[in-house]
């Protein structure tokens, strides 16, 4: 089974990003997100395992010394392919890739079941907008975005494990103030 370890985003930051949602939807170029179970988050690792309990573990020991911290998103942007992703960019910090890098050690028995654009030197840190937007739509998309979204500056609260694709939450905790 497939697993998503995110980081959660500020009350009025996921607002911000589900009027992104919602806006898309309303608009009906893509309502993908909008009728999802996700949380606006940023995905660190997914990874296929048989033993996410041992996983759950590692992670609260881990974010349990993770203090709480700010990002900015800055940029939207899509992946190549025929995923129909349109998503928002953070400004890459030595924090955020850190935090990154530190879980991935902390999994490190866990290597060969993370998705490859998770591991380090791959990870391109974003927030899902839009997902499986038909090619057709792919431009009002991308105008929509641009047309609706201004930078701003998220703190980063909490994390989460969710399963994939249902995003039913297995944890979630507050980072530490």
């Amino acid at each position: 089974m497939y697993y998503s370890i995110e980081l959660l985003f500020d009350d009025s930051s996921q607002e911000i990003i589900r009027n992104l949602w919602s806006g898309l939807s309303d608009a009906g170029i893509n309502d993908f997100m909008n009728l999802s179970n996700a949380d606006p988050h940023i995905s660190l690792v997914i990874l296929d395992t048989d033993e996410i309990n041992n996983v759950i573990r590692i992670a609260e020991d881990y974010f349990s010394t993770v203090k709480q911290f700010e990002i900015t998103f800055d940029s939207a942007g899509s992946f190549p392919g025929d995923e129909g992703v349109v998503y928002i960019s953070p400004v890459i910090t030595e924090h955020l890739l850190g935090v990154h890098k530190g879980l991935l050690e902390k999994l490190s028995q866990y290597s060969q079941n993370i998705w490859g654009y998770y591991r380090v030197g791959k990870w391109s840190p974003h927030c899902t907008i839009a997902l499986k937007i038909e090619k057709k739509k792919m431009p009002h998309a991308f105008e929509f975005v641009r047309e609706n979204f201004t930078p701003f500056t998220a703190a980063v609260t909490g994390m989460e494990i969710v399963t994939l694709p249902e995003c039913e939450v297995l944890k979630m905790m507050e980072l530490n103030p």
